[in-house]
């Protein structure tokens, strides 16, 4: 028996398509509230059937005190509607008329886990969190999947949960719950298999993914069963236009704080990986012009080996691959032939007249030369 079915003569003509569907939704929502025994009671001693989808069979099972029993088992490879339905008709007298509870599961490798730390401030609308989040938080739209949740932990002195998203594509379970349409059932739950008795499961693997129920299984809202619902009415319909603005509102300062957050690591990260850049930008300028010029050292080798004897240097200026040299030389025009005769200089010329000291006897020169990386020149060649 339904909660709904007992106000469908005050829901009539009389009011408009817009508040009707707003009554329609206030009735959901107070059979939601309502004690699960409450619920039973009202709904009469119905049973569990168990259908589970694999891409080749559909295995029908009823769920008893002592465990599941298997009905019967039903091939959908290469069967169309009509056989399948035929197929089912051969079970559908073993099974007891009245009220019943379809469940459809799934194998449980298609659900994806995933654990999330959020806000506390997120769990009193965390299905509509994670929902608008999806994209964010999984490959997934959350059109394209089901999805439900359990909150592991609540750590409320850091105002902290720990929730267990569990995703559910849509392309693995709709064609399931198609299949279980096709044999003229509906499909209350959406699971996923479990090994042994469906009883004896763990609470994490019969959460439910279909959203109506999903919704309901947990809400946290519960309040004590509402003698005079009639008399009610009018105050509850009040609270059901008030209650979506500030679950809006509270969705929306969450979700605030989180882009704040988001914003203030995505720039600390920009930044310092600017700062990477530059430093190894630098690195590598040093480590480049280094590698692209002789050594001095290197250089001053071949300018000492190349002069006679008789020649002296008396300064050594070596900078942006130039090397100029002063010094003294008996006979100093000699001496741009001897340093375009290596392969370590190139455009050796006087940068100053060549003077002549009678004191001495000899000629003060000052000559330029680039410096060229004797390698490199030939593999250039």
């Amino acid at each position: 028996m339904n909660l709904a079915s007992l106000f469908v003569p005050i829901a009539g003509g009389r009011l408009g398509g817009s508040l009707r569907s707003l009554w329609a939704w206030w009735l959901r929502e107070l059979q939601g509230m309502v004690p699960a025994r409450l619920r039973r009671m009202l709904r009469g001693s119905g049973h569990v059937l168990l259908v589970d989808v694999t891409d080749r069979l559909a295995v029908i099972r009823r769920v008893r005190q002592n465990g599941d029993e298997e009905v019967g088992r039903i091939l959908l490879e290469n069967a169309d509607a009509a056989n399948r339905r035929a197929q089912f008709a051969v079970y559908a007298d073993a099974l007891p008329g009245g009220p019943r509870q379809v469940v459809v599961r799934v194998p449980a490798a298609r659900v994806l886990r995933k654990v999330l730390d959020l806000p506390a401030a997120a769990q009193e609308n965390l299905r509509e969190i994670l929902g608008l989040e999806m994209d964010r938080l999984t490959p997934f739209n959350a059109a394209d999947v089901y999805y439900t949740h359990r909150i592991l932990e609540v750590d409320r002195q850091a105002k902290r949960l720990v929730v267990e998203l569990l995703i559910l594509p849509r392309a693995v379970a709709d064609p399931a719950i198609e299949a279980v349409h096709g044999l003229g059932l509906g499909a209350d739950r959406l699971e996923v298999t479990t090994e042994g008795s469906r009883a004896g499961a763990p609470e994490g693997a019969r959460v439910d993914f279909l959203p109506a129920s999903a919704g309901a299984a947990t809400s946290s809202r519960r309040r004590p069963l509402i003698i005079a619902l009639a008399a009610a009415a009018l105050g509850l319909l009040v609270a059901a236009m008030v209650l979506p603005l500030q679950q809006q509102r509270r969705l929306i300062e969450t979700l605030e704080a989180q882009v704040a957050t988001a914003k203030v690591k995505a720039d600390a990260g920009r930044k310092l990986q600017a700062e990477m850049q530059q430093a190894i930008a630098q690195s590598n300028f040093i480590i480049d012009r280094k590698r692209n010029r002789p050594a001095f050292v290197d250089v001053l080798d071949e300018l000492t080996t190349l002069l006679p004897d008789n020649t002296w240097l008396i300064r050594i200026r070596y900078y942006n691959g130039e090397l100029q040299a002063f010094g003294n030389s008996p006979a100093a025009s000699a001496l741009v032939g001897v340093l375009e005769a290596s392969p370590v200089f190139a455009e050796a010329q006087f940068r100053a007249p060549v003077t002549r000291d009678p004191r001495l006897g000899v000629e003060r020169f000052h000559i330029g030369a680039q410096v060229v990386d004797p390698e490199k020149a030939e593999a250039d060649e």
